[in-house]
């Protein structure tokens, strides 16, 4: 579940994707036309609509030599939606690495080290 929400979060970011995330959800649109509109590169368009259907973000549709792009509202808040539940999820022992910064985090609460103050926890305790 968090390797899947870094690889939305990653296809989601930089400005190029989010243009054409913007765009592929208000349409479906061919290579040719994201050119013409983003003013960049068959390469450099193709990289950045492979990178979001990687993620599960953008689908593609062959008809004859044209790959048509297109995002549905629908899945995409679908992948936000479970980042979010990745994101508010507690920590869980299932995961070593997360079993590891749980124990740590209930061991810095419980007693904390010189260098990181107590500082006062709403409700008045540390915890």
């Amino acid at each position: 579940m968090v390797q899947e929400s870094l690889r939305i979060l990653r296809a989601l970011s930089g400005e190029t994707r989010a243009k054409l995330v913007r765009l592929l959800c208000e349409r479906e649109l061919c290579v040719c036309e994201l050119e013409y509109i983003l003013e960049l590169s068959q390469p450099a368009i193709s990289q950045q609509v492979r990178i979001l259907r990687e993620a599960g973000i953008a689908t593609a549709r062959r008809q004859g030599n044209w790959i048509f792009y297109h995002i549905d509202r629908r899945d995409l808040a679908d992948a936000l939606n479970r980042v979010g539940d990745c994101l508010n999820a507690p920590l869980s022992d299932e995961d070593p690495a997360m079993r590891r910064e749980k124990h740590r985090l209930d061991q810095l609460l419980s007693d904390p080290p010189d260098h990181c103050p107590g500082f006062p926890r709403p409700g008045g305790d540390r915890n």
